[in-house]
């Protein structure tokens, strides 16, 4: 019985500290410290030759694109080399954003901006496709976890165009994330597609023990194209 209360309290005390850690990740504080710390470009989840086949279905290369939360990813650069012409980075941290100003001087087509997804200062309608990898999954770990998703979803699709799309890599499965997606308000339809883990791939420590990652394809107005290899998403 010892034993067994000494291993339950190693378990709590293992799951206080990785809710403490994933807390951190809806603070800007953090995420400034840890670009100040390690400058080296960083991919979460998915790499762009992972993302491209789905990517190319959804987005044309003429197309105005928002990628959310861009750290200093180098998915952004990859899609510039690939002819993406007009990409529109935004992250919270500034560290991250001064950072990919400096990296990216002298290429066209690329921008970079401190701004919080859930209070963005576009237009309404001004981007074909919104991008995330791992925003979301961040805002959820935080405070105000449910609203602020809420809020987020909301920005997004406010400034889509009226056929746009928001593409979201996840390690959240859809019975955590679909209620998300699919509120009403959002004017979404939203298929749902798998994508291996890389084996070197990384992700936030809360609840990531599957194999795959999850990419969400929210489309607003008539959605006539298939992407094929859907999962079945559970209704809301």
């Amino acid at each position: 019985p010892a034993e067994n209360e000494r291993a339950r309290k190693r378990h709590h005390q293992g799951g206080q500290k990785r809710s403490i850690m994933c807390a951190q990740y809806g603070k800007p504080q953090y995420w400034d410290e840890r670009y100040s710390r390690d400058p080296q470009p960083f991919e979460w989840y998915q790499k762009y030759s992972s993302l491209k086949p789905f990517f190319d279905k959804v987005s044309q290369k003429s197309d105005a694109i928002l990628m959310i939360g861009c750290g200093n990813s180098k998915v952004s650069e990859d899609m510039n080399d690939d002819g993406y012409q007009q990409i529109d980075n935004i992250d919270i941290s500034n560290v991250a954003v001064t950072a990919m100003q400096s990296r990216t001087e002298g290429r066209t087509g690329l921008t970079w901006e401190t701004m919080d997804v859930m209070n963005m200062t576009y237009p309404d309608g001004k981007y074909d496709v919104a991008i995330d990898k791992g925003t979301m999954d961040s805002i959820l770990c935080g405070e105000n976890s449910t609203a602020n998703a809420q809020k987020m979803c909301k920005e997004v699709s406010r400034v889509l165009k009226p056929e746009g799309a928001f593409i979201m890599i996840s390690y959240g499965q859809p019975s955590n994330r679909m209620n998300y997606l699919e509120a009403p308000e959002n004017g979404w339809t939203v298929t749902v597609h798998t994508i291996p883990k890389p084996q070197t791939g990384i992700a936030i420590p809360s609840a990531d023990t599957q194999d795959v990652h999850y990419l969400y394809v929210c489309k607003k107005g008539n959605v006539t194209e298939e992407m094929g290899d859907a999962i079945e998403a559970p209704s809301s």
